[in-house]
């Protein structure tokens, strides 16, 4: 709260005059923070032509994200699916719909590997999506929770073979 007043100039009264309560200015921060970091890993994949590529460019789109997050304070993700948690129940549908935004994003990319002949028939889609996103996911919280960020790079890398040897045709 405090680093909206200082940013915004505004006094506690006149940033609540803005907004119905607490978490729907939490739920603006969160849609903000959120569209920033989403369309960066959106502007990395679609610079790659292949979606085997574009599977790789995503990890290497979280490289020392721990340092060089395109959000101050991290991944949005990871940050408000604690704050949501029971107490905010718009905020936290809000997460939900940003997790299944992501993973939806990389199940496409899977398909569509898997219709041109890039990506194994028999990978379940589903499945992989939701290791390559949680995998990303749990690197960056281990790289923020051990405060190590060579953890994350190391991650990324590793994930990055699987990806190589697990899905290419």
């Amino acid at each position: 709260m405090n680093d909206i007043l200082e940013a915004t100039g505004l006094a506690k009264g006149g940033l609540y005059g803005h907004f119905e309560s607490k978490e729907e200015m939490a739920r603006e921060t969160f849609r903000y923070s959120f569209e920033k970091a989403h369309n960066g890993i959106v502007a990395a994949s679609a610079a790659k032509d292949s979606p085997l590529e574009k599977l790789l460019a995503i990890c290497d789109y979280h490289k020392d994200y721990t340092k060089n997050s395109p959000i101050e304070g991290g991944c949005p993700i990871l940050n408000y699916s604690i704050e949501a948690d029971d107490t905010m129940p718009r905020l936290k549908k809000d997460v939900k719909a940003a997790v299944e935004r992501q993973l939806n994003d990389i199940y496409r990319v899977i398909e569509k590997g898997k219709r041109i002949g890039e990506i194994r028939k028999e990978v379940n889609s589903e499945k992989y999506a939701a290791f390559i996103y949680s995998q990303i996911e749990g690197a960056i919280f281990l790289a923020k929770a051990l405060d190590d960020h060579k953890k994350l790079n190391q991650s990324l890398e590793f994930l990055k073979s699987l990806i190589l040897n697990d899905l290419k045709e």
